[in-house]
């Protein structure tokens, strides 16, 4: 299975959201109100789900101190499940339909060591989707791991951070590396982007494969009061970085901001999103030059914009609770609504909003104020919420969608919805 847009990491009809540059699927999603088909309970979290092109199901999980790996059929029947290497579960991409690429961490208990600053160990490791082993990287002395980015040709990348103390002080030094290996699992590089003390703060992205480079976002910020016994920090001085498969710096784009999520790519742009954590509110377009086109500035008081942008076929942006030309001219606005009730769209409530076949926003959020999820599927053409479905369950997922328009979410069980068999 080819990827959707030539370039980008892997086919949006079998990643989301790792490696999904526009955040497209190539299915559509039910027009009527989908049921739930069947809901398959897994020990301890969901972290993860990929399909593949002949709709089979692939899960990445964590219990207590225990990583699995699942297969299933559209069907919800285990085809297959075993424990891997690790004790927490990270990021989860399926490369060119034949391999799964996994990222989980070991931490301090699992080390001889166990008093050392950086106290988890991360793991990369290729599998076929039959559940084989092919091959597994280490990379020790890790405070924080990110996610992992795949490319077309199988080349891996991931972003992680450590930490270094000075002997006799007490200011500690956080350091940013992007690691890059082929399909085999040489590593080609493992270069250190960014170093700082912890009073300037740092936050990283998650890479993104583009063709031959990757991209990664650097956010450095300060620490400010917020309360008389409390520090926040505020990410004011980031960068858009293009990085050669064999670890060059190309380029360099500042703006303000962090974004917590991969960078969103489509017919060669970027859209990067200034989370207003001391940055702003605006979405820039970035080229693969790395040159700001175009900047996008929403609306005050609207904080959606911590979530990722995505991009229809024909380069309409959906960004925050707003539809914009391909021009970047706003033309509506959206709320969730379900059984007549505004929902919040407030950070974090909503992982991602999903584009189909038809052009339907398709999303799953949740509102602690009405006490649980929803799936949601709004028309871009009438403008019109299709449906809203309360599913009462603990999912707060990214939506998949299968060939057949079964739309996935999970918790700590993976949901299928849709139209039953008769």
């Amino acid at each position: 299975m080819g990827s959707l847009i030539p370039g980008v990491g892997a086919a949006a009809n079998s990643v989301y959201p790792s490696d999904n540059g526009p955040r497209q699927s190539s299915y559509a999603a039910p027009l009527a109100k989908p049921e739930l088909k069947w809901a398959v309970p897994f020990t301890g979290e969901i972290k993860q789900v990929v399909i593949d092109s002949a709709g089979i199901l692939y899960v990445l999980s964590e219990g207590v101190r225990v990583v699995k790996l699942t297969s299933l059929r559209a069907s919800g029947e285990i085809l297959w499940s075993k424990e891997i290497k690790g004790v927490e579960a990270n990021a989860l991409n399926l490369s060119n339909d034949k391999f799964l690429i996994v990222s989980s961490s070991l931490d301090g208990r699992e080390l001889t060591d166990s008093s050392r600053l950086n106290d988890r160990t991360a793991i990369v490791s290729k599998y076929t989707i039959a559940g084989e082993l092919l091959w597994e990287n280490t990379y020790e002395y890790v405070m924080r791991l990110g996610n992992i980015t795949v490319g077309d040709d199988g080349y891996v990348a991931l972003a992680l951070s450590y930490f270094t103390q000075a002997s006799g002080s007490k200011r500690y030094t956080e350091h940013v590396k992007l690691i890059g290996m082929n399909a085999s699992g040489e590593t080609k590089f493992n270069n250190t982007m960014v170093s700082d003390t912890e009073t300037v703060p740092v936050y990283f992205s998650a890479p993104l494969i583009v063709k031959d480079n990757v991209y990664l976002s650097i956010s450095k910020g300060f620490m400010r009061p917020y309360s008389s016994r409390a520090m926040i920090a505020e990410f004011t001085d980031a960068q858009f970085l293009k990085i050669s498969k064999q670890g060059v710096l190309l380029s360099s784009t500042k703006y303000k901001g962090i974004i917590p999520y991969a960078p969103v790519y489509y017919n060669n742009n970027f859209y990067v999103s200034g989370e207003p954590y001391g940055g702003d509110n605006n979405l820039y377009i970035i080229n693969t030059a790395g040159k700001i086109t175009k900047t996008i500035s929403v609306e005050a008081g609207h904080i959606g914009n911590q979530i990722p942008a995505s991009i229809s076929t024909d380069g309409h942006i959906v960004f925050a609770q707003h539809v914009y030309s391909p021009a970047g001219k706003l033309l509506w606005s959206f709320q969730p609504t379900v059984k007549g009730k505004v929902y919040r769209f407030y950070p974090y409530s909503v992982p991602g909003l999903t584009l189909d076949s038809s052009q339907n926003i398709v999303f799953s959020g949740y509102d602690s104020l009405y006490g649980g999820a929803y799936i949601s599927s709004i028309n871009m053409k009438t403008k019109k919420i299709n449906w809203s479905l309360p599913i009462n369950t603990d999912a707060r997922s990214p939506i998949i969608i299968g060939k057949d328009g079964t739309i996935y979410v999970w918790g700590n069980k993976l949901y299928a919805y849709g139209k039953k068999a008769s």
